[in-house]
C-alpha cells in the first residue's frame, strides 16, 4: 500500500473529467503492463497517437513559422481539425453515461465522490479522458480508501498498472490546470485593484 509520502509525491488538482470505474471482482492484483497494453481501447490508442505526433511535430512547426508563416498557420488549422475528430472519437467511450466526475487528481491516483461504495484493496479498471489534451487513460488502480460522507462515498484510488506515458500526460494536465488557476487568480486580483 502507498505511504502518505508516496501519495503526496505529485501535485494534485481538482478537475472535472469523464470517468468510468469498474471493480475487477475476478482479480486480486492488477495486470502487468503487457496485459494492459493489449486491452487499451482502439479509440484511446488513436487519440494518444495523435497527441504523440502533435508533440513530435511541434518543434518543426515552430521553425516553419519563421520561414513560412502561412503554411505553418494552415498546418495548425489542420491540427485543430484532427484534435476535434480525435476528441470526438475518444468521447464516444463516455457518451452513454456522460459521467463527468469531479476528481482530486495527481500522477499517483485520484479521489472521487461516488454514490457507490468500493471495497478497500479492490482492483479497479480506470478509464478517464483528460479534457484539454483529449488523452484517454486506461489503467488499473487499487482502492486505498472508501468512506461514507453524507449521501456519497469518498473513494481514493492509487494507480497500480499505468503506462508511463499516461502518468506523464496526467502530470502535464495537472500542471497546466494549476497554471491556469494561478493565471486566473492573478487576473482577478488585477481586476479588483
Amino acid at each position: 500500500m502507498s505511504t502518505e509520502k508516496d501519495r503526496r509525491e505529485f501535485y494534485r488538482i481538482d478537475d472535472k473529467v469523464p470517468l468510468h470505474l469498474t471493480v475487477m471482482t475476478d482479480r486480486q492484483n492488477a495486470p502487468d503492463l503487457d496485459e494492459l497494453e493489449d486491452e487499451i481501447p482502439s479509440s484511446f490508442q488513436l487519440v494518444n497517437q495523435l497527441q504523440e505526433i502533435e508533440t513530435e511535430a511541434s518543434v518543426s512547426l515552430s521553425s516553419l513559422q519563421l520561414s513560412e508563416p502561412a503554411i505553418a498557420d494552415y498546418l495548425r488549422t489542420l491540427n485543430k481539425r484532427l484534435d476535434l475528430i480525435g476528441g470526438y472519437i475518444a468521447e464516444q467511450k463516455f457518451t452513454e453515461s456522460k459521467n463527468y466526475e469531479t476528481v482530486s487528481l495527481s500522477g499517483n491516483g485520484f479521489r472521487v465522490n461516488t454514490d457507490k461504495d468500493f471495497p478497500v484493496d479492490a482492483v479497479v479498471l480506470v478509464e478517464m479522458l483528460l479534457p484539454n489534451s483529449r488523452t484517454g487513460i486506461h489503467c488499473y488502480g487499487k482502492v486505498v480508501e472508501s468512506e461514507k460522507a453524507d449521501s456519497h462515498y469518498s473513494v481514493a484510488v492509487t494507480f497500480e498498472t499505468i503506462r508511463e506515458s499516461d502518468r506523464e500526460a496526467i502530470i502535464r494536465h495537472v500542471i497546466r490546470q494549476e497554471s491556469k488557476l494561478i493565471r486566473q487568480a492573478k487576473e482577478q486580483r488585477a481586476d479588483s485593484n
